[in-house]
């Protein structure tokens, strides 16, 4: 059951990156900055875990606290500080590239 579960997820999290990309050469671009974010967060929270053991002797009370803290933070960004996902517009791409291309001069 926890299979399907994850499963179903993964679905939906990989189609993000083709619903948001301003054209279809960005979609593993953005793909890849994603799945390096979620293999990242795989290895602080493996070494957390194990830190947080040895520190407290081997309760699991201040890592599920963490986690569901966690769980709160990232519900309470998607609620409030992402907002609508919507493709990215290619014309305010361009002009943020040109705004840094004009800012490192």
């Amino acid at each position: 059951m926890r299979t399907a579960q994850s499963r179903l997820a993964a679905a939906s999290i990989w189609s993000l990156p083709s619903d948001v990309a301003p054209t279809p050469d960005h979609v593993a671009s953005i793909g890849g900055i994603q799945n390096f974010a979620s293999n990242l967060a795989g290895i602080v929270i493996t070494t957390f875990t194990g830190v947080m053991l040895a520190i407290t002797k081997g309760s699991f009370v201040i890592l599920l606290c963490v986690a569901g803290g966690f769980c709160f933070l990232g519900a309470f960004s998607y609620l409030v500080i992402v907002g609508k996902i919507e493709p990215l517009n290619k014309a305010d791409e361009e002009a943020r590239a040109d705004n840094r291309a004009l800012s490192t001069i």
